[in-house]
């Protein structure tokens, strides 16, 4: 017996908007995330926010902007990973370096922001 598979053949445009172009398959992991740029003094307080995507090269995280941010500034990253996502990702807390690759504006999630940022950070090796 033969089975009928279908085939979606997209168009030349719409075949290059559906690849993907990440390196390693993303986990949906919305933990909170602690961020400082590096070229902020020492000592400064750690800004919250929350990731929403990670993988083994980097994550996507909202914050709240708290300095003018550019492509390529370093941050300091500090995720805790909440126990019903620790079956997806083997540490449940971890700090890392990361670059910043991609800068998104996002809507306000209440009255009190000034302005909220989507931020796709790629990690550094240190």
């Amino acid at each position: 017996m033969m089975t009928q598979t279908a085939h979606f053949i997209a168009r030349p445009s719409e075949a290059a908007e559906l690849k993907e172009r990440r390196r390693e398959p993303r986990l949906a992991v919305h933990a909170p995330v602690f961020v400082r740029s590096l070229i902020e003094e020492p000592g400064r307080p750690l800004h919250e926010g929350r990731t929403t995507d990670l993988n083994l090269h980097g994550a996507y995280l909202t914050v709240p902007r708290w300095k003018p941010l550019a492509v390529d500034e370093a941050l300091l990253l500090s995720i805790r990973i909440p126990p019903h996502d620790q079956a997806k990702f083997p540490h449940p807390r971890f700090a890392a370096c990361g670059c910043v690759v991609r800068i998104d504006q996002l809507p306000l999630e209440d009255q009190t922001e000034t302005a909220r940022l989507g931020l796709a950070v790629e990690f550094i090796d240190i």
